[in-house]
């Protein structure tokens, strides 16, 4: 690979990378709360919540009532994501439906 190639993919994976937290780690519920008090984080969603005990996931609850684990299952209801929920949990490591 040469130099020129070589800038191209870096630069390539620093724009995906920009998108993720720090060595792929999710965001704690505490992390996520804070971005929805200062309005950084989709209108739609309410709250974070952390899992209570070994039985109960890490969570958002949306406003329409659903809520969802931090792995990407339902805690309660469905919904359709926007785009902008998506986006929101690529950014912060959450996996989604």
């Amino acid at each position: 690979m040469n130099k020129k190639n070589k800038e191209e993919q870096a630069k390539k994976g620093a724009s995906e990378d920009s998108k993720k937290p720090p060595n792929d780690e999710k965001r704690t519920p505490g992390n996520l709360q804070k971005q929805i008090e200062q309005g950084k984080a989709p209108k739609s969603v309410d709250r974070a919540d952390k899992g209570r005990g070994d039985y109960e996931k890490d969570h958002i609850h949306f406003e329409d009532g659903p809520a969802l684990n931090s792995d990407g299952t339902w805690k309660h209801g469905e919904k359709s994501l926007t785009q902008q929920e998506v986006e929101w949990l690529q950014k912060n490591g959450w996996d989604y439906p």
